[in-house]
C-alpha cells in the first residue's frame, strides 16, 4: 500500500473516532443536563404543591377556627374574602394537576419521595371526592378537581406555573361550573353548614398538613412554624 494512502486512511479512522467520541460525550452531556433539569423541576413542583397546600390549609383553619367568614360575611370585603378563598382551592388543584402529570409522564419519577407525595396527594383528592360525608357543598369530584387544575395551569416556554390572583379573578366564570357549590358554601357562616361539610374540611386539613410536611422535607415544620393570621 502506498504510504500516502496509508497515512490518509489512518487520518480518516482517527477523524471518525474523534467524531464518534464527540457524539458519545455530547449525548451523555445532553442526558445529564436533561436529568438535572427534570430534577430541578421536580424540586420546584413539590415545593410549590406544599406551598399551595399550606395556603389552603391556613385559610380553612381561619374559616373553621378563627371566624374568617363570620368577620366578612357582610360588607365590602365579602366578595374578596370568598374569591380569595376560591383562589386558594384553585391554586392547590393547579399544582396538584401539575404534579400528577409529572408523575404520569413516560419518564416520570419513580423515587420513594415521589411515591410518598403521590400517596398523600391522593388522600387529599379522595377526601374532597368521597360521599362518605354526605353529598354536601364541599364535595368536589376528581374530575372537577382536575378541571380546575387544568384551568389554573399556565405555560411560558419551559416554565410551568399556575395563574395568579388577578388572572383567576378575571376568569372566575370559567371556574364556577366546578366551584359553584363551594362558592355558595362560602357565602354561609360555618355555624349554618352541614356537619358533613365541617367534618370533610377538617379531615382535608389533616391530609394537607401531611402533604405540606412531605413537600417541605427535610424541614417539614418550616412552614407550620408560622401562626395563621385572621386576614390571611
Amino acid at each position: 500500500m502506498d504510504v500516502g494512502i496509508a497515512v490518509a486512511l489512518i487520518a480518516l479512522i482517527g477523524t471518525i473516532g474523534n467524531v464518534g467520541l464527540t457524539y458519545f460525550f455530547n449525548v451523555r452531556s445532553d442526558g445529564r443536563r436533561a436529568r438535572q433539569k427534570a430534577a430541578t423541576a421536580w424540586v420546584r413542583y413539590r415545593a410549590s404543591l406544599a406551598f399551595a397546600a399550606g395556603e389552603l390549609n391556613e385559610r380553612i383553619h381561619n374559616i373553621l377556627e378563627r371566624g374568617f367568614l363570620d368577620a366578612y360575611s357582610n360588607g365590602p370585603y365579602q366578595d374578596e374574602a370568598i374569591l380569595s378563598t376560591l383562589f386558594r382551592f384553585g391554586q392547590y388543584f393547579g399544582w396538584s394537576e401539575i404534579v400528577r402529570r409529572a408523575l404520569r409522564a413516560p419518564d416520570g419519577l419513580n423515587s420513594s419521595d415521589a411515591a410518598s407525595l403521590e400517596q398523600l396527594q391522593g388522600q387529599v383528592g379522595r377526601t374532597f371526592a368521597t360521599d362518605g360525608y354526605g353529598p354536601g357543598s364541599s364535595m368536589i369530584w376528581r374530575e372537577a378537581q382536575r378541571a380546575v387544575g387544568e384551568l389554573m395551569i399556565t405555560q411560558d416556554g419551559d416554565i410551568t406555573d399556575t395563574i395568579g390572583v388577578a388572572g383567576f379573578w378575571a376568569a372566575i366564570d370559567k371556574f364556577r361550573p366546578w366551584l359553584n357549590r363551594m362558592e355558595d358554601l362560602m357565602k354561609e357562616r360555618p355555624a349554618n353548614w352541614d356537619k358533613g361539610d365541617l367534618a370533610r374540611l377538617r379531615d382535608i386539613q389533616v391530609a394537607l398538613t401531611g402533604l405540606v410536611a412531605e413537600g417541605n422535607s427535610p424541614k417539614p415544620n418550616q412552614l407550620w412554624g408560622r401562626i395563621p393570621r385572621l386576614l390571611d
